[in-house]
């Protein structure tokens, strides 16, 4: 909740361009994975995008990708509207706090994927340099 609460909204947003950016991603032939979803955080505003928000409805709905908003009213407007336009073949929630959000998250990626916490805990010495921390996680393909 700390990291939410030092977040700072910046004057554009360009949400649009950034959903097809991911279902560009999730698109490609080459990824051969079942469920593909998109959990999009957001206030469902878009000030800065070149692409409108029904082209990417549709292509959601062409490449069979889920798509999940969740939104946080918090000090500002929240556009309930736009969030449930966005979640195509998925699901929309808002939270009016922070403190409200770890519950949706939680319920969310219980229903896009396997779910896996991982938690890296280290002793208290002291780090005087920049620490890379590398995580990799395979998978196998069903047969």
């Amino acid at each position: 909740m700390n990291f939410i609460d030092s977040l700072h909204q910046g004057q554009f947003t360009a949400l649009y361009d950034g959903r097809l950016f991911g279902i560009g991603m999730l698109a490609n032939p080459n990824l051969d994975i079942e469920g593909k979803a998109i959990v999009t955080f957001t206030d469902g505003t878009d000030n800065y995008s070149i692409v409108p928000s029904d082209s990417v409805t549709a292509q959601l709905k062409r490449y069979n990708i889920k798509s999940y908003t969740i939104g946080l009213r918090g000090k500002g407007n929240l556009d309930e509207t736009m969030l449930r336009d966005l979640s195509v073949s998925g699901a929309y929630e808002f939270a009016n706090s922070p403190k409200g959000l770890q519950n949706i998250f939680n319920k969310f990626s219980n229903s896009v994927s396997d779910v896996y916490n991982i938690t890296y805990t280290r002793n208290r010495q002291a780090i005087t340099t920049d620490r890379k921390i590398r995580f990799e996680i395979s998978t196998k393909k069903k047969e």
